[in-house]
């Protein structure tokens, strides 16, 4: 299974930024963040793509599909059940 906040939270941590300064830097709020490393909730397909421009990556890297290589983290499609957290 994927666990797409895992990745962002890692993405986040490994460039040094709190929550609070990543919401600042892509116009999001704290709360959202969190939710999102949480898997309360998922970024948008836009909110994807500024995550990956602002870390230089591609949103296949950016949500843990593929490694920072290019390398392909699951076998197929049947791997990449994502994890939802009820509120």
């Amino acid at each position: 299974m994927i666990d797409v906040g895992q990745s962002l939270r890692a993405h986040r941590l490994n460039s040094g930024l709190s929550q609070a300064a990543l919401a600042v830097e892509i116009g999001a709020r704290q709360q959202t963040i969190s939710d999102w490393e949480n898997n309360i909730s998922f970024p948008s397909i836009e909110n994807c793509l500024a995550l990956a421009k602002f870390y230089g990556i591609t949103v296949d890297h950016l949500v843990g599909v593929r490694s920072a290589d290019g390398a392909k983290l699951y076998k197929d499609i049947n791997d990449l059940t994502l994890i939802k957290r009820p509120r």
